[in-house]
């Protein structure tokens, strides 16, 4: 559909979006890790924690699931309207530009779903209990999973509505 060398772009950055995904999607677990290691290894919990702590660390979480799915959409928006401009034959710059905003987007959701992770571990660490980190944990992998990068696909997207 696009020219070779519009190919070899979005190639490029395709190869650049899936490393970066499989990178901050693959650390996720890891938090559980540390957390089972520092908290099987104390022989109390760091401090004694409220269930108001717990509550706090997992309304931080519910905001920040919500916070990354309603900068996706505006993030996407952003970037297809930068698409706008681009024809259906675009040219490189443009086709770099558009693609651009799509990697920010791409980053800074997958950065706000690892936090929730992140919120799991502390609060695994600092109550000495290991029983929600999962959940922490499984929302943060479906999140990132749910936002799985495909540059291709979104660059077809925009520019077929464009025409």
């Amino acid at each position: 559909m696009f020219s070779p060398e519009i190919e070899e772009v979005v190639k490029h950055r395709s190869r650049a979006l899936n490393i970066v995904w499989l990178a901050l999607t693959f650390s996720v677990p890891i938090y559980a890790v540390v957390a089972y290691v520092v908290v099987s290894g104390q022989a109390a919990p760091v401090q004694s924690t409220d269930d108001i702590l717990r509550i706090v660390f997992a309304a931080l979480a519910v905001i920040h699931a919500l916070m990354a799915q309603g900068l996706w959409f505006f993030l996407m928006n952003n970037a297809s309207s930068q698409a706008a401009n681009v024809g259906s034959q675009p040219a490189k710059t443009e086709v770099e530009k558009v693609l651009g905003k799509y990697f920010v987007a791409v980053l800074v959701v997958l950065a706000i779903n690892e936090s929730i992770a992140i919120f799991g571990m502390i609060d695994a660490i600092l109550s000495g209990l290991l029983d929600r980190i999962l959940i922490f944990v499984g929302a943060a992998l479906v999140l990132n999973f749910l936002r799985k990068p495909d540059a291709a696909r979104f660059l077809n997207k925009v520019t077929s509505r464009t025409m």
